[in-house]
């Protein structure tokens, strides 16, 4: 089904990532789902009930999804819909009404039309892109009454010609009756003529089991098309040319066969492979000539329509991202200092799985959009959520989260510009190296002010990093220490200055991406063997730091430092001389 692929939607940067994406239509549930074209990932992205969708496109350049809503087939009220490609912002396009029963949708963006077939409303129907200019293009009732009982009238698929001048469309006939044709048209109602009467119909191709949905090659002139009627010719995809009588008659040739009813079709060209859903509930891909059929996803309803298209990958809440070779810059933006919270943390977690699964992307780097403030630390008013985010990322605790940034195949950079604290220290600290801006980077770990241990792998980082001596000063001091201290003493790897430290990263990171990924894991994997703490050790930190914060006298100092302007800008500025007055006056 189309898809209108584009420029990202997510302007921060242009060149962020874009990967493929499935839409697809689960008409029982009334849902529309959403999955990465090896079938991980799926979501559903809208939930209407029962209102039977079945068309769908999409437009990236816009954001937005297009679907069609059959609703009741005896009733008149059809309705097409809008929203953006996460599912919010639902409109209304065509109410209930405007269409009897829609089916498959196409969008053609050059003319900015919706095209649709309407089922038991016998005709194909256009509209301008926001429902406007609603007409009928072709007729097919001969003067029935809607809804149309006669099942040879019935219009199903849709696609569209803008180069050639033509629309094409199914009409299934009965349940395997073996009447099922395919049609074209000029896309220009003739003059003096209108739908019911127009002259430039072509039948192409009839006698078929029960055609369905319909999707176009131009370039090779073919035609693609489901057949949901029963084998040998029916539970099928076909293809045949789309000027029949230049290529002498030539019969459809089947594709793919023993689908459980099928239904949607969707072409990726530059990936030489379709995408096919049955009524039975599965997904299906194939090269282009069907070959290499591959069942992608089963029992997730009846579904119907399918889209694919290249999509911004990354779009995040707090995360901007710049692909430029094999490395994939990150800028961290939390508002008001980057304290970190459930936004932050789930975004990680998505980032982090979604630049595994991409093969091109070999180097993380994170950086602030904060000047001050790299990673403040965990924002304590929210450690429930906090709780809660982590669970959704199949860990036990935080530090599990962060430890992904030191077991991943990716090698994993901090750039720190600013102060980087608490769980912010930790954060770095996972990442396979850390480099930072003599004038302004600061370092601390100032949870033992409070009465608790680092609990997100601090305590297992830093006694690795800089020897126990070490270790125990920087935590139980619960101080600042500037670059070159935290260079000195092993946090880092090194301390720049900061005019350099950009460019420095960059050609170091995109030198590492250079090289072969199988050398980055191998030596990643031999490296962590030695220096990095089993899973268990993070396991009891936080443990540890859980049972530490429930402690009234943790949760008296909390108080009187937040009272004193704990994760307040100005206040933390100059954190350790703040919490040194704090213990003061606690004892």
């Amino acid at each position: 089904m189309s898809a209108i692929a584009s420029t990202p939607i997510n302007g921060e940067a242009k060149n962020a990532p874009t990967s493929g994406r499935l839409f697809f239509l689960d008409l029982s549930g009334g849902r529309i789902l959403s999955a990465n074209p090896d079938g991980s990932d799926l979501k559903t992205i809208i939930n209407e009930g029962r209102r039977l969708p079945d068309g769908i496109a999409l437009d990236v350049a816009a954001g937005h999804i297009y679907w069609s809503n059959m609703g009741e087939p005896e009733r008149n009220d059809g309705s097409i819909m809008r929203s953006d490609l996460d599912g919010k912002n639902m409109i209304t396009l065509v109410p209930p009404g405007g269409t009897f029963t829609p089916k498959q949708l196409q969008l053609e963006k050059r003319s900015g039309k919706l095209y649709w077939s309407d089922r038991e409303g016998m005709r194909v129907m256009r509209a301008n892109l926001d429902g406007s200019e609603i007409e009928t293009l072709v007729d097919t009732s001969l003067g029935d009454s809607r809804p149309g009982l006669d099942p040879r009238k019935w219009c199903v698929g849709i696609a569209v010609d803008p180069d050639g001048g033509k629309f094409y469309w199914t009409q299934k006939g009965g349940h395997d009756a073996g009447l099922g044709r395919i049609f074209r048209a000029n896309i220009q109602v003739p003059q003096g003529q209108s739908a019911d009467n127009r002259r430039d119909l072509e039948l192409l191709y009839d006698n078929l089991p029960e055609p369905i949905d319909l999707d176009l090659d131009p370039v090779h002139r073919t035609l693609y098309w489901t057949d949901r009627g029963d084998p040998p010719r029916g539970n099928t995809v076909n293809r045949a040319p789309m000027d029949p009588q230049a290529e002498d008659g030539k019969e459809p040739e089947i594709l793919v066969n023993h689908l459980m009813e099928g239904i949607g079709l969707a072409l990726d060209f530059k990936g030489d492979r379709m995408f096919i859903t049955d009524f039975g509930g599965s997904v299906y891909s194939a090269n282009l000539d069907g070959s290499n059929r591959t069942k992608l996803l089963i029992a997730e309803g009846n579904l119907t329509g399918i889209a694919y298209a290249e999509v911004a990958s990354m779009v995040f809440d707090t995360l901007a991202v710049r692909k430029e070779g094999a490395a994939l810059f990150v800028k961290m933006a939390a508002p008001p200092m980057n304290l970190l919270g459930p936004e932050l943390v789930r975004d990680l977690g998505s980032l982090l799985q979604q630049a595994e699964a991409e093969q091109s992307i070999r180097v993380l780097v994170f950086k602030s959009a904060d000047r001050d403030y790299f990673i403040s630390h965990v924002d304590l008013t929210r450690i429930k959520e906090l709780k809660e985010a982590t669970a959704e990322l199949d860990e036990e605790s935080l530090g599990l989260v962060l430890r992904r940034l030191s077991t991943s195949r990716l090698v994993t950079i901090a750039q720190i510009e600013g102060r980087v604290r608490g769980v912010g220290s930790e954060f770095a600290l996972a990442c396979d190296m850390r480099f930072a801006a003599r004038e302004s980077a600061i370092f601390g770990q100032f949870e033992p002010s409070l009465g608790v241990i680092p609990g997100a792998g601090a305590v297992q980082h830093l006694t690795r990093l800089m020897g126990r001596a070490r270790a125990l000063e920087v935590m139980l001091s619960a101080g600042d220490y500037n670059a070159d201290l935290a260079e000195h003493y092993g946090w880092i790897n090194r301390a720049l200055p900061a005019a350099e430290l950009g460019e420095f990263v960059r050609s170091l990171a995109l030198r590492i991406a250079s090289f072969p990924d199988a050398g980055h894991v191998a030596i990643k994997d031999r490296v962590n063997a030695i220096a990095l703490a089993p899973a268990g050790d993070f396991r009891r930190d936080a443990e540890v730091f859980g049972a530490g914060l429930r402690d009234p006298e943790a949760q008296d100092l909390i108080q009187t430092a937040m009272k004193r302007g704990l994760q307040t800008r100005d206040a933390e500025m100059d954190l350790a001389r703040m919490l040194g007055g704090l213990t003061v006056t606690q004892t």
